[in-house]
């Protein structure tokens, strides 16, 4: 029943705010400590938008990572998932950009240029909505090179927590927890980069995300 329910417009505006409110508490009961707090104020020391990109498995509780009084807008794919998804982000106080990384890639990439182009950071998934998990799409490094945006990777792990039974595998940290968050060190593209440069500035990407996932991993002792 609550699956059908999640599929109507009704449904999404009730449960949106209840995950809302559960992300939050969630995240306040958790003990957070950032692990290279200098990469994260070198990142927001200036009022220039950035790109924050993170593995679709770790998008539970980024809602703590982000300063509030600077303006996010993530993408979110317009299917019905990603719509509650989107419900329940805007209740936490971003913006959402419909599109995707590899479907109506186009339509959100110029969306995501539309909201940079105003000062808005960007948030993006690079293998959301449906994967496959771990696979970085050339989405976030197409959005760095026509804004001229820097791209910073991040992760967060915690002590404890559960992993859901969905197509990720995503994880959500058990309440009252230890957490760690990770800021990597930026990553930026040229905007006369060739087809294949955008191939391997992907593929940077995609070692640094698992570079910093796992040094969060690490930090609690999980393989």
């Amino acid at each position: 029943m609550i699956k059908r329910l999640t599929k109507t417009a009704i449904g999404k505006s009730i449960i949106a705010p209840v995950i809302a409110l559960v992300i939050k508490l969630l995240s306040l009961s958790i003990k957070w400590k950032i692990l290279n707090e200098e990469n994260k104020l070198k990142a927001l020391e200036s009022n220039e938008p950035i790109i924050v990109v993170f593995w679709h498995e770790r998008i539970a509780v980024m809602n703590k990572i982000w300063p509030m009084e600077k303006p996010l807008a993530m993408l979110q794919s317009p299917h019905s998932d990603g719509q509650l998804i989107a419900k329940a982000i805007n209740h936490l106080g971003f913006q959402t950009v419909w599109g995707s990384t590899n479907r109506n890639a186009v339509g959100g990439i110029i969306g995501l240029i539309k909201k940079a182009k105003k000062g808005i950071s960007i948030g993006i998934t690079p293998d959301g909505p449906r994967g496959p998990a771990l696979e970085c799409s050339q989405g976030p490094v197409a959005v760095a090179k026509i804004s001229g945006l820097k791209i910073i990777p991040i992760a967060w792990s915690a002590s404890n927590f559960w992993r859901l039974n969905n197509w990720d595998k995503s994880l959500v940290p058990k309440p009252f927890s230890k957490g760690i968050w990770v800021w990597g060190e930026p990553i930026k593209i040229p905007n006369n980069c060739s087809k294949g440069e955008i191939e391997r500035y992907t593929e940077e990407l995609s070692k640094a995300l698992n570079f910093y996932t796992k040094l969060a991993d690490n930090h609690f002792g999980h393989k």
